[in-house]
């Protein structure tokens, strides 16, 4: 039986993204953001093979065709369709842009379009809103550069006693600087970037220790769950909003949570209940497409806000609202926004796979 435990915690990892997204009732929300964006950098430190160290050529060329080149492809494309979504309410003037320090939406010239694809291929920043969580891609980029020179320096330091703790002090005693002092290296490698490297890290070891010998124990999960949900009670955060009080209860709760979802994803993987065989099969499925859930959950999101729109009588301008049309989506629409988010992409994939198929078989 094919061990799918990893493909698992990324479905379910990333249909928590969604959901987060989806304007949920608050303490589902902050439960949420307390470990699901971690979890996906530990799981990509969980796959570093130190043999990249040395291969540089090898492992930047693996960074940049699977996390670069996808990112550009799907920036520009949506960068084009801006003045197209903008012509069918997607975006607008009332509703503006909020993931652009609030500045009004409105349709792009020929030089601003240049100035975003510079920004887009140079920076990986700039993106549009509908791709608000490719901020993701960004930091896996860059950090994953910055975790092989940490990993380069863990080699060149290996007879000191305790050195992977000392690089972990050192990199969590690097975030509260940048946190307190606001500061970016060199410009574009913030707290966030930091922050990932040391998940990566922390990954990385998680892959060495026997950590399923007891993070598939339901004392061990239920524990840290609900250590978890006490840390977005008292000391909520999230990666890109993490603050000197609570960076240190944040890492301890990406951690437990990482742990007990790949806890429960090892449980489902092996399990020979028949239910349980088609969820783990429906996770894994989705493990493998997070992408393509993360470039188009937003304009799935504009599917269910269409739906609202025509049947309350609304005005079409609340199309553009972002992520979702929040006054429905706190009187329960945001199961149906979640739903749709991630289902309606898995769906075009399975499709597309369908259709390749029979043309394979033809």
């Amino acid at each position: 039986m094919r061990d799918n435990t990893i493909d698992i915690t990324k479905g379910i990892a990333i249909i928590l993204m969604v959901i987060g997204h989806s304007c949920c009732p608050q303490h589902l929300h902050h439960f949420i953001y307390m470990f699901h964006m971690p979890l996906f950098f530990i799981v990509s430190g969980y796959f570093f093979k130190e043999s990249y160290l040395s291969g540089f050529r090898e492992f930047a060329w693996k960074k940049i065709k699977g996390i670069y080149f996808p990112y550009l492809k799907w920036a520009f494309i949506f960068l084009l369709l801006h003045n197209f979504f903008f012509s069918i309410n997607f975006y607008n003037e009332e509703f503006g842009d909020v993931t652009n320090n609030n500045l009004a939406s409105h349709v792009y010239s020929f030089s601003e379009i240049i100035n975003r694809f510079l920004h887009i291929v140079f920076t990986m920043y700039k993106h549009e809103q509908l791709l608000g969580g490719y901020w993701f891609l960004h930091t896996l980029f860059f950090s994953s550069f910055l975790f092989w020179l940490v990993m380069l320096f863990r080699k060149q330091i290996f007879d000191k006693t305790y050195k992977d703790v000392l690089i972990a002090i050192s990199l969590i005693l690097l975030c509260f600087v940048l946190i307190i002092f606001k500061l970016k290296i060199p410009g574009y490698i913030g707290i966030k970037e930091i922050l990932a490297t040391l998940f990566l890290f922390l990954g990385f070891h998680i892959n060495k220790l026997e950590v399923f010998s007891f993070a598939t124990r339901w004392g061990f999960i239920i524990v840290s769950f609900l250590l978890v949900y006490l840390g977005s009670c008292f000391c909520y955060s999230a990666m890109a909003s993490v603050k000197t009080f609570s960076l240190i209860p944040f890492i301890i709760t990406s951690l437990l949570g990482t742990m007990s979802i790949m806890g429960l994803s090892k449980k489902m993987s092996l399990s020979n209940n028949a239910v349980l065989k088609i969820i783990s099969d429906f996770l894994s499925f989705t493990g493998k497409n997070t992408l393509i859930i993360l470039t188009f959950h937003f304009i799935c999101f504009k599917l269910v806000s269409f739906i609202i729109i025509k049947t309350n009588g609304l005005n079409i301008k609340l199309l553009a609202e972002y992520p979702v049309i929040k006054n429905y989506s706190d009187s329960g629409w945001w199961v149906v926004y979640s739903i749709v988010g991630f289902i309606v992409p898995l769906l075009f994939v399975f499709i597309m796979d369908k259709i390749k198929m029979n043309k394979l078989i033809r």
